[in-house]
């Protein structure tokens, strides 16, 4: 099992977070980023990608899940 850091940012509507490899040289990139939106609202949306900064994520619609 690698070591790894997740960091959570919660919010009163959203979630983010983020995962560290433990083992790569800082300044650390990470290697999995997501949030979770519009907690509790109808429109609610989930995005997450791997080895890649979330800048333009592509919104899962609740409908779809």
């Amino acid at each position: 099992m690698a070591d790894a850091l997740l960091t959570l940012n919660a919010g009163s509507s959203s979630i983010r977070f983020a995962r560290f490899e433990c083992h790569t040289p800082i300044p650390r990139q990470p290697g999995l980023v997501g949030q979770i939106d519009g907690i509790g609202a109808a429109g609610s949306r989930v995005a997450a990608l791997a080895s890649a900064a979330l800048t333009s994520p592509p919104w899962i619609p609740s409908s779809s899940r």
